[in-house]
């Protein structure tokens, strides 16, 4: 949440609590990496296998 917070700000914030809502065990695990351009999905950059 922390570098979400560093890297967009306010929006940042968002970012962070919505990644931190997928703490849950009903979302799949892994790596959540902070992406250069504010979105609420979950890595918008990785394609889904």
């Amino acid at each position: 949440m922390v570098v979400a917070i560093e890297k967009h700000g306010f929006l940042g914030l968002i970012m962070g609590l919505s990644r931190i809502l997928r703490c849950n065990p009903f979302v799949r695990g892994g790596i959540d990496y902070v992406p250069e351009h504010f979105s609420l999905v979950r890595n918008p950059n990785k394609e889904e296998k």
